[in-house]
């Protein structure tokens, strides 16, 4: 077993230990100083197909974790967070939210939230509202999912040659993470293409993969709050001024007025955040009430654009309790920020 997949095995071992009943005045402590941000993608019926194309969590795991969160957590949507100096007395405070924009009406995620009181943010990107359009990292997994990995591993050499020596799929960001703003839609129309996939509008229409317009005024009314995740899901560092402007700025201000509201929250595609000026130059647009990236949870008090998110696709034990607990144990006893 290599080192890396024995500290998986520890974190765990240990996140099941730690989640447990017994254990839940220990840790307490531990999650009432920290705002618990949590972040998932699409769900899915196991029969789904989008469960193919798109991946994510089975609704039936995420309707436990959910019933699970609920038990342990005050659980409260974004913008209710943000308006909140200092912890709320009770249990800790837990945040679900989820990036892409993905159809969570549909899929049943939002029926499995209410029947345990679990508010949400969702992330959307803009270019896919209209159900027209694959954000591209959904466009290779769906490639994935449709033709495997041998094909997709092919058509990528196709069309990339730093993917020559790539022989791992699930490592194929490394090589199209390079791919420029300006390259990115050219190279994903490509590599559809070459992997001769159905045509994409009719794929994204037939399987109704993001949430719309009505289904975001459905999902705001029913108590759920709308945030954005740029236009195109760039990687943010990135960007420059005026690419920051047609990502993140403009479209940001069109979703917010098309919506009616007057908070919208704001995560980073990747947690990749934007260089510092730029992220100041969004800061102070205010059109955003925070700025989210992926690196664990934050202390109360934390400034809003600096907050941050843990993904639990993998397990609410494992991501939310194993790893970042036994982290901050062994950071308090060695000041090592390794593990």
């Amino acid at each position: 077993m290599s080192i890396r997949h024995s500290k998986e095995w520890v974190y765990r071992i240990a996140g099941s230990v730690l989640a447990s009943k017994a254990m839940r005045t220990q840790v307490n402590g531990y999650f009432q100083s920290r705002i618990n941000i949590v972040f998932y993608h699409g769900v899915w019926r196991r029969d789904q197909p989008q469960m193919k194309l798109f991946g994510g969590i089975e609704l039936q795991k995420f309707a436990d974790e959910m019933r699970f969160l609920s038990e342990r957590f005050q659980c409260l949507d974004m913008n209710t967070v943000l308006s909140l100096d200092e912890p709320p007395a009770g249990k800790p405070v837990a945040c679900v939210t989820f990036d892409d924009g993905f159809d969570l009406i549909g899929s049943g995620a939002l029926d499995a939230m209410e029947a345990v009181g679990v508010p949400a943010t969702v992330f959307v990107n803009s270019m896919c509202v209209n159900n027209q359009e694959l954000m591209w990292q959904h466009a290779i997994r769906a490639i994935r999912g449709e033709k495997g990995d041998g094909v997709f591993l092919d058509c990528l050499k196709q069309v990339d040659d730093s993917a020559a020596t790539l022989s791992n799929a699930g490592r194929q960001l490394a090589v199209t993470r390079r791919w420029s703003n300006a390259q990115r839609a050219e190279l994903t129309d490509q590599l559809w293409e070459a992997s001769q996939m159905p045509a994409m509008d009719q794929l994204v229409e037939q399987h109704h993969v993001y949430l719309d317009f009505e289904d975001m005024r459905k999902w705001i009314s029913r108590g759920h709050v709308v945030g954005f995740h740029t236009h195109s899901h760039p990687f943010c560092s990135s960007l420059d001024t005026d690419e920051m402007h047609r990502e993140i700025l403009a479209p940001g201000a069109q979703l917010k007025a098309e919506l009616d509201v007057d908070q919208m929250p704001f995560a980073y595609p990747f947690g990749d955040r934007l260089q510092g000026d730029l992220e100041q130059q969004v800061a102070e647009s205010r059109i955003f009430n925070c700025l989210l990236g992926t690196a664990g949870s934050s202390i109360w008090g934390t400034c809003p654009t600096s907050l941050e998110r843990i993904e639990t696709e993998n397990g609410l034990s494992l991501e939310l309790f194993g790893r970042p607990i036994l982290k901050a144990m062994k950071n308090r006893c060695t000041g090592n920020s390794k593990l």
